[in-house]
């Protein structure tokens, strides 16, 4: 089989690197508690520290892991919104760095999978074929040499509507989402969709492996303003087809936490993970409204910001924010486990939202996710 080189392959002594994981993990410590519907955890940081410190717990106990990684576009990406926050950046100085960052990301993935797990990796034109060579020397060739032998199961071409056209060649409207088996043995529940042939018009198909479903459109009702969000169905798919209920489901590039919100909608625990600050703060408020139980974990304190003009009135019940909001993108208010989500410049809330029922603390967060907890100014009292 031929090989995919790459500088940093291989160590000065030969050896393959990524073959083991950190000798010192990071340790986590838990920073948020969020009550609601179901299981999750989430993590503020770099997704291989991440993954090896979650080792102790979930190491081979993850039956599907799906990955959404930088595709390498030499772009640097930010929040789709007036403010544009920088979300994550995906230029890198050359296909070495790349592929060495890869590798060591799907390491991490196949430490985490259950033996009879699955790695879903999604990717585009500019790395997938190199991405194929590698998820094949690392998970094996599978279907691409006989059936059932772990490794290689699918190529999926997810087919979509919205982008550009080009003058000069064919408008590039797929992206590849290559799935690969940890063993020989994976779970597997065909999706159904409408038979387009006419001899079986009105029944249900096994659905093949090219997937024609919408982008995110911009009154899309999901729609987070994150860069290269991923549509709920897409992801809904992959969930319902390769995981069972109770199942655990991770996501090592959480994004947006399309994942994370529609593992938790159908049933499955699930780990995620992001070293953006904007990550972590769309997730944050996007699984918070979701009704989702989850805990915020990092190694180091989450980002804090100066929030020096702001406080908190409380009166009869309520707290209201006061003070110079202009940088403020949301805040919370936790009262013993409720967190109670006061959500700006999200779609259908143009304006900032400053009462909220009372509670114990408050807090809000910049459009870089940053947070601070503010200072609490007491009800004045009447003079008679």
């Amino acid at each position: 089989m031929p090989e995919l080189v790459w500088r940093g392959k291989y160590g000065a002594d030969g050896a393959r690197s990524n073959l083991v994981p950190s000798a010192s993990p990071v340790l986590l410590a838990r920073r948020e508690r969020h009550r609601g519907a179901g299981w999750g955890l989430l993590a503020w940081g770099d997704n291989v520290a991440v993954a090896d410190a979650w080792l102790a717990e979930f190491a081979g106990q993850v039956d599907l892991i799906y990955l959404d990684p930088p595709f390498g576009v030499g772009e640097a990406f930010a929040v789709n919104d007036q403010h544009g926050a920088a979300a994550y950046d995906d230029r890198w100085p050359d296909v070495d760095a790349y592929l060495a960052f890869m590798d060591a990301r799907l390491a991490a993935a196949q430490r985490l999978l259950a033996p009879t797990g699955s790695l879903w990796l999604h990717c585009d034109h500019h790395t997938g074929p190199l991405l194929a060579l590698l998820c094949d020397e690392r998970f094996g060739r599978g279907d691409r040499e006989r059936n059932g032998s772990p490794g290689f199961r699918n190529e999926v071409i997810w087919h979509y509507g919205l982008g550009g056209s080009s003058a000069r060649c064919y408008a590039k409207k797929h992206d590849l989402l290559l799935w690969y088996s940890a063993s020989s043995r994976w779970h597997f529940e065909p999706p159904m969709v409408p038979a387009t042939s006419q001899r079986m018009a009105g029944l249900d198909k096994k659905c093949p492996d090219v997937w024609a479903i919408p982008s995110i459109n911009n009154q899309a009702h999901e729609r987070t303003g994150y860069p290269t969000q991923k549509p709920e169905p897409l992801l809904e798919r992959i969930i319902a087809s390769c995981s069972r209920p109770g199942d655990l489901v991770a996501d090592l590039f959480c994004g947006s936490g399309t994942t994370l919100a529609v593992a938790g909608r159908l049933g499955r625990r699930w780990l995620g993970c992001d070293a953006g600050p904007v990550a972590i703060a769309t997730c944050r408020r996007r699984l918070s409204a979701a009704g989702l139980h989850f805990e915020l974990h990092s190694a180091e304190p989450l980002p804090a910001f100066d929030a020096s003009g702001l406080a908190v009135r409380c009166d009869a019940g309520y707290m209201a924010l006061v003070g110079d909001v202009s940088g403020v993108e949301a805040w919370f208010v936790i009262a013993g486990d409720e967190v109670t989500w006061l959500h700006a410049r999200s779609r259908g809330e143009p304006v900032l939202a400053t009462v909220a029922p009372a509670g114990e603390a408050a807090w809000v967060v910049d459009r870089q996710g940053c947070l601070a907890r503010l200072p609490q100014i007491p009800r004045p009292r009447l003079e008679l």
